[in-house]
């Protein structure tokens, strides 16, 4: 890219390579706020939170996965020299 010289099937490649993991991110991402933050702010009902989220503080290795996922995506992306 640096050089001027991506062109259309290059660019093609890489939405190809992003498009799905970012679908994937944006669908969690919709259903934490429908399950959780729809029901913990409606005043009408006490709010228990949903099952796997009770599991989260206890299991370490489910407590590191959503913070890790949202920050660093499905899969790591590197640029190349």
């Amino acid at each position: 890219m640096r050089e001027g010289r991506v062109g259309a099937r290059e660019l093609t490649a890489i939405q190809r390579r992003r498009e799905w993991p970012t679908r994937v991110i944006q669908a969690l991402q919709t259903q934490m706020q429908c399950r959780v933050v729809v029901r913990a702010l409606d005043p009408t009902e006490p709010f228990t939170p949903p099952a796997f989220m009770r599991f989260l503080p206890i299991v370490p290795i489910l407590r590191k996965l959503p913070p890790r996922l949202i920050a660093f995506g499905i899969w790591p992306v590197h640029v190349r020299d």
